[in-house]
């Protein structure tokens, strides 16, 4: 199943990294915020195409296809002052970018520096990526 199925490559994301792990618990409040959230995000008063997803338990992913409208300024702090409530209510920093997940065959670890030797082979989450179509074949990157 391809990751947010029905948008094109080209579609604007997204990545928040959770500082833990989330609990099913964090999931279902996440799930419940989010989809009211993404069913009136706008810009400008147009309603963004848009949807989310919860991944590794860890990622908080939002994306919009901006073919008929695109995000603006105040869409995107809409959508940062969401994750920054949902982070309050659950106590989960979305926003601390000094700290990596890396995952090898399935088990992930969080570090903050590591010497490049110790995690030779492992992948490393790229958050910094900003389209669809890098979600989908480069999120993971060989470290």
């Amino acid at each position: 199943m391809e990751l947010f199925e029905g948008f094109e490559d080209h579609s604007r994301v997204w990545v928040y990294q959770a500082d833990r792990e989330l609990s099913a618990e964090d999931q279902q409040y996440i799930n419940h915020e989010l989809e009211q959230f993404v069913s009136g995000w706008n810009a400008h008063g147009k309603q963004l195409l848009a949807d989310y997803r919860i991944l590794s338990n860890r990622f908080v992913i939002l994306t919009v296809d901006e073919r008929q409208v695109g995000a603006s300024g105040c869409s995107i702090d809409s959508s940062v002052h969401a994750l920054k409530k949902i982070g309050t209510e659950r106590r989960i920093d979305f926003f601390n970018r000094l700290k990596l997940i890396v995952e090898r065959e399935g088990e992930q670890r969080e570090i903050h520096y590591a010497d490049k030797g110790e995690y030779a082979g492992w992948n490393m989450y790229d958050n910094t990526i900003t389209n669809l179509g890098s979600l989908r074949s480069e999120w993971l990157k060989t470290i």
